[in-house]
């Protein structure tokens, strides 16, 4: 099982950008994105995690491109958090 964090890793994309693609009804949803497991039981049943091999079959269904693309946005944003970047605009996607 994968948390968020390391579908996150994996597949370039923002935790937010992850759950929103999981959310039926919002504007980003992807019937086609692995749906997260239910981790816990009780008041635990809000950790949820992703079968390894449901993302690994999800990305091999993207274009090379889509990828990389996804993945160097990732690094472009972590850069400028990271960085000395101090206008707002730079840390806009």
């Amino acid at each position: 099982m994968l948390r968020e964090s390391e579908v996150a890793h994996r597949t370039g994309l923002s935790p937010s950008t992850i759950r929103n693609r999981c959310t039926v009804g919002h504007s980003s949803f992807d019937p086609e994105f692995p749906q997260p497991r239910v981790l816990g039981s009780g008041k635990n049943r809000s950790a949820v995690g992703w079968l390894q091999s449901e993302i690994l079959d999800w990305m091999n269904t993207r274009p090379k491109a889509y990828l990389t693309d996804q993945l160097n946005n990732r690094a472009k944003v972590a850069k400028n958090v990271r960085g000395h970047a101090s206008d707002k605009e730079e840390f806009m996607l």
